[in-house]
């Protein structure tokens, strides 16, 4: 049994998608750092999954429980304030080389997810533990329409969606709502857009209204032109804003920096944008965005009434 959220899930970069490292029981491995894993790891691999796995990208590869020669932490834990240490975890074989073989292939680089193609535009409002929507909570079809209630708005139901639907909505009169017992999920252009005029956003409002005590996040990504932006309130007050693209530079920023971002400006001070949002994501996701894999997590589609 491994603790909840060693399972350090990201993005496939300098391998080729379809080729997974493959390994056998009692093999030594050193592990590649990757995800939020802070360090670097030498283990052994103490069992596998008969099973390939298929990541979000589609990429297949195969997953493989190691145990540490040395107990791991990960970033995920340290900026929510806690300190664990793992002696083992489930770990996918793009990120494992045999002990004594170069770290990468040669001239091969691993990064995040800097070419992804990422694009969001979300509000996520939570008043439990960082990783409660990674557990497919129930949505409350109830609290949904509370919340489009409250927003004041008019909108007709279109069904049953997920969060791979709601993560980017494709017009301005589409609001994808999943609600929850303790959080909020809202896909919409206008409602991330308005994080970044200065006022707070009305459906910050009412998620706060329906979470008392909540923080929430507005994230907003469009890769095509480099857009990020990010919106952290508590309790309904704005902490921080930022937004900014490739050709206007930062456009919009409110508040002073939080200690999250004080942290990872400390770990790496090159970080902004696209890499930045993806990292504030973690005390709502659990994770950050890009190693986020529960998709299914069901939502519902509305539609603005003319």
């Amino acid at each position: 049994m491994f603790p909840f959220g060693s399972l350090n899930v990201g993005p496939l970069y300098g391998q080729r998608a379809g080729c997974p490292m493959e390994f056998q029981r009692g093999e030594r491995v050193r592990m590649l750092k990757h995800a939020d894993w802070k360090n670097e790891a030498v283990g052994t691999v103490i069992s596998l999954y008969a099973r390939p796995v298929t990541l979000h990208d589609g990429s297949p590869d195969l997953l493989y429980a190691i145990e540490f020669d040395e107990p791991q932490r990960d970033f995920t834990d340290e900026l929510n304030g806690m300190d664990l240490q793992y002696k083992s975890s489930d770990v996918l074989g793009r990120f494992l080389r045999p002990l004594g073989e170069a770290e990468s292939p040669a001239g091969a680089t691993f990064a995040r997810s800097t070419h992804m193609g990422w694009k969001a535009f979300n509000l996520i409002a939570t008043n439990g533990e960082a990783g409660y929507l990674t557990t497919f909570p129930k949505p409350d079809a109830a609290r949904a329409r509370d919340f489009l209630r409250r927003l004041g708005a008019s909108y007709e139901s279109k069904g049953e969606a997920t969060l791979e639907n709601g993560l980017y909505p494709q017009d301005n009169d589409e609001l994808y709502v999943g609600a929850y017992a303790n959080a909020l999920v809202i896909g919409s252009v206008p409602i991330t857009e308005e994080a970044f005029t200065g006022a707070v956003p009305r459906a910050v409002e009412c998620a706060t209204a329906l979470l008392p005590g909540c923080r929430a996040l507005v994230a907003m990504l469009h890769s095509v032109v480099d857009l990020f932006g990010y919106a952290w309130y508590e309790n309904g007050k704005l902490l921080r804003a930022r937004a900014g693209s490739a050709d206007d530079g930062v456009f919009f920023e409110k508040g002073p920096s939080l200690p999250i971002e004080q942290k990872l400006k400390a770990f790496d001070e090159t970080i902004d944008g696209e890499e930045l949002v993806m990292e504030l994501c973690r005390p709502f996701l659990g994770c950050r965005i890009d190693e986020y894999d529960a998709w299914d997590l069901k939502m519902e589609l509305f539609k603005k009434r003319p």
